[in-house]
């Protein structure tokens, strides 16, 4: 376990934002956005993954011989390699219900949960092992006995209440940094090498089939010619099959480059079928990048409107959206968010979580 300096925190010191999701992640990126309020004094990477990546941490917690999904998976059933470190805490959030059990270890504990997809029958057995379901449920279980948890949108409170009445969620949106802004497009294409005469439809997501990625070339079938679409995001065997050059997928880009892609493109296009929140919309929102999306409730709490919303069930109308969105003037995108105002930033989620912790007594 590496050590960190100690820097000003309101929750005092020895508390610490926990996560075990790598920083290239939604996840992760809300880790770092959620440190970044200055209310902890640590930003901490239980590794429970050998895949994972563990650096933009400052402290990296992990066995030294390996076996991270076993150990895993054994801690919540009362073996745990990660016991003693989560005691030496003072308070810490958990950013992820992967290690909501360690609470037994340490009641002075907070968490945020994002969705219940991997104990949603409806997705579950599709697109979890069996093992990780479980894992899973024994970890959801546990929020009962947490401080206080997170719900990062009505949505998913609406959820948790359903499942597990005795908890009761405070909604905390999400937010973004400040890199995300309205910027010239033809400066962020000249500065992403990207061809200033071509339109860009953009779409970042993780390659699960909720995010309902088959329509991808149908879509960039039905654009003029000179529309492109750019997805940022780990290729998939479907993807590969896409044959068209105005398909173009991009792994990961560097995180100064990240913000530039929503002020080069000129609509950001999401098909998801089921999401707990939705970053790369408010990215898109906080850079006056037009969206358009599927009609699913979570994308209604975020815009607080359906005018640029589909139904996924006839994605044909996904195209008459895109084309509309498109041809949006530099002044009508840069006021088309305006009714929103700064409400997916910094002060805001500080001013919320100041008055979480305030309520439970740990502030």
């Amino acid at each position: 376990m590496s050590e960190i300096n100690s820097r000003h925190s309101r929750l005092g010191n020895n508390s610490a934002v926990i996560s075990c999701s790598p920083m290239n992640t939604g996840l992760g990126a809300y880790s770092r956005l959620l440190y970044d309020l200055d209310l902890f004094e640590s930003l901490v990477f239980f590794r429970k993954s050998s895949r994972s990546e563990e650096s933009g941490y400052e402290n990296v917690v992990k066995p030294r011989h390996g076996l991270y999904n076993l150990r895993a998976f054994l801690s919540v059933y009362g073996i745990s390699f990660w016991k003693k470190y989560i005691q030496r805490y003072g308070f810490s959030h958990l950013t992820s219900p992967e290690f909501f059990h360690l609470v037994r270890y340490n009641h002075n504990m907070t968490g945020t949960v994002h969705d219940l997809q991997p104990i949603d029958d409806s997705v579950s057995s599709s697109a979890y092992s069996y093992a990780f379901i479980q894992y899973m449920k024994r970890n959801y279980d546990a929020m009962g006995d947490l401080k206080g948890v997170v719900a990062i949108s009505s949505v998913t409170a609406e959820v948790i209440g359903e499942k597990f009445p005795d908890v009761s969620p405070v909604v905390i949106h999400q937010w973004t940094d400040d890199r995300f802004i309205f910027r010239d497009r033809d400066s962020a294409k000249r500065k992403l090498g990207l061809n200033e005469d071509a339109r860009y439809i953009l779409n970042v997501s993780s390659p699960e089939p909720r995010k309902n990625l088959d329509l991808l070339p149908g879509v960039i079938a039905s654009l003029p010619e000179n529309f492109w679409l750019i997805r940022i995001g780990k290729m998939t065997p479907a993807l590969e099959r896409i044959n068209d050059r105005r398909f173009v997928n991009i792994d990961s880009v560097p995180d100064e480059d990240y913000p530039l892609y929503f002020n080069a493109a000129d609509v950001y296009f999401s098909p998801s079928i089921r999401e707990g929140f939705g970053r790369p919309t408010i990215e898109a929102i906080n850079s006056s990048l037009p969206v358009v999306l599927s009609d699913i409730p979570i994308n209604r709490e975020i815009l607080g409107d359906g005018k640029f919303l589909v139904n996924p069930e006839n994605p044909e109308n996904f195209t008459d959206k895109i084309l509309q969105a498109a041809d949006m003037d530099a002044a009508r995108r840069n006021s088309l968010y305006s009714r929103i105002g700064a409400y997916y930033r910094k002060n805001r989620a500080l001013k919320q979580y100041q008055e979480f912790y305030e309520r439970l007594g740990v502030a």
